[in-house]
Parts: C-alpha cells; sequence; structure tokens
C-alpha cells in the first residue's frame, strides 16, 4: 500500500487586484422617475421619487457575491413625524459580472407627508451596505446626504405657471 506524500514546499500567487476597486453612490429626488432634473420642493399630494445609482468596478468586484442593502431615510427638521416607507430598506442580489451601475427608484406615494400649515423640511439621506453569501455583514458600507427637502401643502388651486 502506497502512503500519499505531501508536498514540502507550496507557494501561492494572489493576484494584486484590489488597488483599482472604486464604488460610487448617486442620488436625487425628482417629481418623475424620468424627469430631467432634480428637485428640493415638493406638493405633499405629488408623488416624489429619489433615484440611486451606485457601482463597484475594479478587477477584485466579480468576486463580490451577496446582497446590497438600500436604505430610504426622511428624517424632519421640527415636529413632524419622520417618515417612514413600507419598503424603506430593500435587500438586492448582487451579480458580480453586471457591467453597468445598479439602480433603485425609491416611491414617496402621494399623501405620505404630512406638510403642516406651512410646509415641513426633512434631511434625506440613503445608506448602501452589503451582506456576503452567509447573510453576515459584508465589507462595503456608504450613505449619501442630500439636500434638504421641503414638502408643502396641496391645494385645490392650479400650478402657477410664468412665462
Amino acid at each position: 500500500m502506497a502512503h500519499a506524500v505531501e508536498f514540502s514546499e507550496c507557494e501561492i500567487e494572489i493576484a494584486s487586484m484590489a488597488e483599482d476597486l472604486r464604488a460610487s453612490l448617486r442620488v436625487s429626488f425628482r417629481e418623475a422617475p424620468d424627469a430631467d432634473h432634480p428637485v428640493t420642493i415638493l406638493r405633499s399630494d405629488q408623488e416624489g421619487y429619489v433615484l440611486v445609482e451606485w457601482e463597484l468596478v475594479g478587477k477584485l468586484a466579480r468576486h463580490f457575491c451577496g446582497e446590497w442593502c438600500l436604505c430610504l431615510y426622511l428624517e424632519s427638521i421640527g415636529p413632524a413625524a419622520e417618515l417612514k416607507l413600507p419598503d424603506n430598506c430593500i435587500r438586492i442580489k448582487m451579480d458580480p459580472c453586471r457591467n453597468e451601475p445598479y439602480r433603485y427608484t425609491f416611491r414617496i406615494p402621494p399623501g405620505a407627508v404630512d406638510p403642516g400649515e406651512c410646509g415641513t423640511l426633512y434631511l434625506v439621506a440613503v445608506t448602501l451596505g452589503s451582506f456576503d453569501l452567509c447573510g453576515d455583514p459584508g465589507h462595503i458600507f456608504g450613505y449619501c446626504r442630500g439636500p434638504s427637502l421641503m414638502f408643502y401643502p396641496g391645494g385645490p388651486h392650479e400650478d402657477v405657471v410664468v412665462n
């Protein structure tokens, strides 16, 4: 019977890949998901959209598996309630073969915000986290703090158009 013989000298090489790993995160608030420009003031009886785009690029990016965790927070300045949407945190499966940015749009439905009598100002923030395939926290976490966002009362009047 032959005995297995272990090699006495072994080497392993790991390619230098992490030096070009970069992540980016961009957020904007819009009156419509396909609107050309962001806004910071919105009638409370209109829909609002928070568009989030993020990307992980570099040689090592193809080895990241698991899930992204994306959350939206709107914190009032003053006595108004914090805005908590039913889906303010979502998980999105990572795709290591993806060659384009990830995109997600949070929808703020009409009437979700009580603007009070004279309008309410909110601080807007988005967090991005990662979880590995085992469900444990990953290695990428970040956030964006946006501009303040004002919701004002809607009413029976027509929008004023200035020429």
